[in-house]
């Protein structure tokens, strides 16, 4: 997390710390397993960390409850209630059964990983995100990263039913993006973005315009094998754009045998 984050996240924690006040955060000192998560299932999973076995987590018990895993043996299908655990910064889900998962009241989980959950089909992201990993969810067709203000890293890769265009201007800090064996025809990226790494791989997107950010820090660019990308349009900043040649008018470009028009400006 860089300083300018650390800063944000500090100013609006100690706004919403003048606001609440004590008694709000008395009631987040224990959690009731049966009432709070209905899926049964994942009740079975968070009831690992309930050590004293009186269907209750403490608040010394969440505070060791930094991370929930959820693999396909655990048949879950339902999130519901993972909000409420204030302590949990890392998600990871394996072949789980669930069709939703929305974190926009999970500001506290700044990692997820989701891989190979067949049954997604919308995901929506929370503030506090600074990796997520999104990989063979074969029917996820919804993505909603509108509060994902502090996301850093966005791996999307094979999610093939998801059409139309990965929206990521809500992240000014993100640095590192990987697109790869999508069905997407378009990104749109935050003008503020410091991006480092991009890479466009097996895509339906036409046109990619990466002019409109700063580029100052961004090292490296990797775009191939996308037969519909007609234009790219890049910074005349100094930076290594994989299989291309500087030419007297700009970059030429080759991509799957084909020649690909490249703007710098």
């Amino acid at each position: 997390m860089n300083i300018l984050k650390k800063l944000v996240s500090f100013a609006l924690t100690a706004a919403v710390v003048a606001g609440i006040g004590s008694t709000s955060f008395a009631a987040e000192t224990s959690v009731n397993i049966a009432k709070t998560f209905p899926d049964k299932n994942l009740q079975k999973v968070v009831s690992k960390y309930d050590k004293d076995k009186n269907g209750t987590l403490s608040l010394a018990e969440m505070k060791k409850f930094t991370e929930l895993s959820i693999w396909s043996e655990d048949c879950v299908e339902d999130l519901t209630g993972i909000d409420k655990l204030k302590y949990t910064t890392r998600l990871i889900v394996f072949e789980g059964d669930m069709e939703t998962i929305n974190l926009s009241k999970c500001d506290n989980i700044e990692y997820a990983n989701i891989i190979c959950t067949n049954q997604l089909t919308s995901f929506t992201g929370g503030w506090g995100l600074e990796y997520l990993e999104l990989s063979f969810c074969t029917k996820l067709s919804s993505l909603d990263l509108s509060r994902s203000y502090n996301l850093e890293t966005f791996k999307f890769i094979r999610n093939t039913k998801f059409r139309g265009t990965v929206d990521l201007n809500a992240s000014p800090y993100l640095e590192h993006v990987e697109l790869l064996d999508l069905n997407c025809t378009g990104v749109r990226f935050n003008k503020g973005a410091n991006l480092k790494y991009i890479e466009c791989t097996r895509t339906k997107i036409e046109s990619l315009n990466l002019n409109v950010m700063n580029f100052n820090t961004l090292t490296r660019i990797l775009v191939y094998d996308n037969p519909n990308l007609r234009s790219l349009y890049l910074p005349s900043n100094s930076f290594s754009v994989l299989m291309s040649h500087r030419t007297n008018n700009g970059y030429s470009y080759r991509d799957s045998q084909r020649s690909i028009s490249i703007s710098t400006k």
